[in-house]
């Protein structure tokens, strides 16, 4: 399953074939604004896009490549 979080200039796309659903989610420990937070009852990591600042901190360091994001 592939979810896209669009934010005003932002497209981010947490690709969950490629996530390993793991509550220690490298990407939202790196987030600056905490716009990434794992959904224990979802069991994966989300992105709050009101929370977003399109800085591409969680992209560079998630190791997987599960988090990609472009111009929107």
């Amino acid at each position: 399953m592939i979810i896209h979080v669009i934010s005003d200039k932002m497209s981010v796309t947490l690709n969950y074939n490629k996530c390993d659903s793991a509550p220690t989610c490298v990407g939202a420990r790196v987030c600056p604004t905490n716009a990434i937070t794992y959904d224990f009852s979802a069991g994966k990591p989300v992105v709050d896009k009101a929370l977003c600042v399109d800085c591409n901190v969680c992209a560079q360091y998630c190791p997987y490549g599960a988090i990609e994001t472009a111009e929107a």
